[in-house]
């Protein structure tokens, strides 16, 4: 027998990024046709070998290279993936940080008699990708240090014998022991403080200027499919179906779609029917989680029973990360309510600075409408928000 299955399918609008330099004032980012650029100054691109475009770290999609264009010193070009990659690589020198997959090769490199600099990092941290940079520049500054990363997800051991706790930790080793000061945090300049303290020695690197001009990538469109049966959903991305699938939503009104903690504009022309989508992912996707949209309505709300109230914001990834995870739980724990708070939100940003609210997401807990002081979590441990659940639950009953 069949087993019957529903698809929904969907394309993204395609980004747009130029990055912009002038010797002058470095490299900018410009996202689309806006004439304003993003952050102060980008520390580092690139275009990998299968069209992938990173910048500070971060994933940006695959580039279309025939659709690019490069105008370097006054001469406009169409883009080829080469030409793209090596005017990127004069930018930005590719770094000497080697990829390590397995404990042997980390303890190889840790009993060296070589000064070892260990980043230890997780895929889902925006603060790894964004020092990312700064430590391939480090790497080709201070040649006679060896740079490594590791990723929590291939070296879980490795992670829990060095008593890892927060991402990225930059650790640092010689002849098997420990050495200098632990670094937790994307603070790059301490670590370079530190190699230079232990022995690193500054190579000379080339004064001449780089290139000036601008570079626009144009990015191929995204896909998103999900197909329901009777065995679950499962989720692809740009063909490639995941192991697990996000949680999905459409908002309608900005035409915009999330999975997990990506996402981005539905391809308007596309011919979309968004409403009728919406509908679709609210049952594939049930939630027990409320919105809060004033002080009043959580005074109401927590007033009696157990609550767990979420401090989030729409650009906090961690908070990203943990939101189908908190939604499991909303159904799992009938008796328990689950509140969503927006610390931007300008009708509960004086409640969120009443609540003590300094770090995203942030968990408090209340009994009866009372705050319970020491349940508070700040951080993406959903873990833990579990255990100071099942502790309240516990001297509830």
């Amino acid at each position: 027998m069949a087993v019957e299955e529903t698809k929904l399918e969907l394309e993204l609008e395609a980004d747009v990024y130029t990055l912009k330099r002038t010797n002058a004032g470095g490299v900018r980012l410009y996202l689309g046709d806006s004439p304003q650029p993003v952050p102060p100054q980008i520390t580092g691109a690139k275009v990998k070998e299968n069209c992938d475009l990173e910048i500070l770290g971060r994933p940006l999609g695959k580039v279309d290279a025939e659709k690019c264009t490069l105008n370097i010193g006054g001469n406009e070009t169409t883009g080829t993936l080469e030409g793209l990659r090596d005017i990127v690589g004069v930018w930005y020198p590719p770094g000497l940080v080697e990829h390590v997959h397995t404990p042997v090769k980390f303890n190889e490199y840790k009993q060296s008699d070589t000064i070892l600099c260990a980043k230890f990092s997780a895929e889902w941290c925006g603060p790894c990708k964004m020092v990312a940079p700064a430590i391939d520049a480090l790497s080709l500054k201070y040649t006679n240090v060896k740079f490594v990363h590791l990723d929590e997800a291939e070296t879980k051991s490795v992670f829990q014998n060095e008593g890892i706790r927060a991402y990225p930790t930059f650790k640092f080793f010689k002849n098997g022991s420990q050495i200098g000061e632990v670094v937790q945090g994307a603070d790059s300049e301490k670590v370079g403080r530190i190699v230079q303290k232990l022995g690193g020695v500054a190579v000379e690197t080339s004064s001449a200027p780089k290139p000036e001009g601008s570079i626009r990538f144009v990015c191929q469109r995204e896909t998103v499919k999900l197909v329901k049966t009777s065995s679950g959903i499962t989720f692809a991305y740009n063909g490639k179906t995941e192991a697990k699938c996000p949680r999905v939503e459409i908002d309608v009104a900005k035409k915009e779609v999330s999975f997990g903690r990506r996402g981005g504009k539905v391809w308007s022309e596309g011919g979309y029917d968004l409403a009728a989508m919406a509908n679709t992912l609210k049952e594939w996707f049930p939630t027990k989680v409320k919105h809060i949209h004033t002080q009043n309505e959580f005074t109401e709300i927590a007033a009696s029973g157990i609550t767990v109230a979420k401090f989030s914001a729409d650009w906090c990834g961690p908070c990203k990360a943990i939101a189908g995870d908190y939604i499991e739980m909303s159904l799992k724990n009938e008796h328990v309510t689950f509140l969503h708070i927006d610390v931007d939100s300008p009708k509960l940003k004086k409640f969120c600075q009443q609540q003590g609210i300094e770090a995203m997401p942030t968990f408090h807990f209340f009994k009866d409408g009372e705050r319970q002081e020491s349940l508070m979590i700040q951080g993406a441990d959903i873990a833990k928000v579990k255990r100071h659940l099942g502790k309240l639950c516990k001297v509830n009953n």
